[in-house]
Parts: C-alpha cells; sequence; structure tokens
C-alpha cells in the first residue's frame, strides 16, 4: 500500500461523494440480507418491537462497522473507493490498523451526523482533509492509476 500512496493526491469532494453513494448502495443489499435472515428467523412475521428488533438494529449496526473494517483494513479501499480510484490509508500512507480504521469509523459517524459537518470540514482544513480524517489521523487518496488491473489486462496470451 505504501508504494500505492506515493504518487497520490488528496480526493477531490465528487469523488468521495460518488464512492459514498457507490458505498450505500453496496450496504443497503448487505441490509437487505440481514434483515432477511431476520424475518426467516421470526418466521416470516415483520419484527415490530421487543428485543429482536433491537437485536436487528445491532445486526444493521455491526454489518455496517464490519462493511468498512473489512475493505480499509485489507484493501485501503471499498468497491465504491475502488471505482473511482480512492483509497486510504494513515498519515504515513501506511494501510489502516483494525484500531485504525474504527476509529475513523466511529469518527465519521459522529462528525457527519449533525448536517455532514464532519465532510464538509475539508473546505476549513489546511490540508483539505475531512474532520474524522483529521481526528482519526487517516487520509483519503485519489490513485493516478487503479492498482488493480482488470481482468483483460491479466490475461496471458499462449
Amino acid at each position: 500500500m505504501p508504494l500505492i500512496i506515493a504518487d497520490a493526491r488528496p480526493a477531490p469532494l465528487m469523488r468521495h461523494l460518488a464512492a459514498i453513494a457507490y458505498d450505500a448502495m453496496l450496504l443497503a443489499a448487505c441490509w437487505i440480507g440481514v434483515g432477511f435472515l431476520f424475518i426467516i428467523f421470526n418466521k416470516g412475521e415483520a419484527i415490530t418491537g421487543g428485543a429482536l428488533h433491537y437485536l436487528l438494529q445491532a445486526a444493521l449496526l455491526a454489518t455496517w462497522l464490519a462493511f468498512y473494517l473489512y475493505f480499509w483494513t485489507r484493501q485501503g479501499q471499498t468497491l465504491g473507493m475502488r471505482a473511482w480510484r480512492l483509497a486510504v490509508a494513515d498519515e504515513n500512507g501506511q494501510p489502516l490498523t483494525i484500531a485504525r480504521a474504527c476509529k475513523r469509523w466511529c469518527c465519521a459517524l459522529l462528525t457527519c451526523a449533525p448536517a455532514g459537518i464532519g465532510l464538509w470540514w475539508r473546505y476549513l482544513d489546511v490540508d483539505g482533509c475531512t474532520l474524522y480524517d483529521r481526528l482519526s489521523r487517516t487520509r483519503l487518496y485519489l490513485l493516478p492509476t487503479n492498482p488493480y488491473p482488470s481482468a483483460k489486462k491479466r490475461k496471458t496470451h499462449v
């Protein structure tokens, strides 16, 4: 990962928002799957209250966290970030640890809840960082090229 970040520059806001929108659709699909499992567990009935309702909410929150932790720590990119050539790393360009990725996610959740302030903070920051990147000591970069070659480029001719 450090070699990828070496010639990268800060991510533009529109790409960042596009990656968020892309990931939101993928996350919604994951949530539908979790909800489906809970409805099966509830014998096909809607979950309207009680302990199962709170368990479902906790499972949806855990799915949200797991989605980002998995992608940020394994590849430095979610699928939406990969589509828009973005990558996340710590301040030194190193891949995120689970602890740092968890801190980034929590900071993003808390700072973006009030009207997206954490995201719009980038216009006040000297380096153009979001508030949650500043607090978690991470950075979002725009990569010059996609580090993962397409299937066409990987094929070798015999």
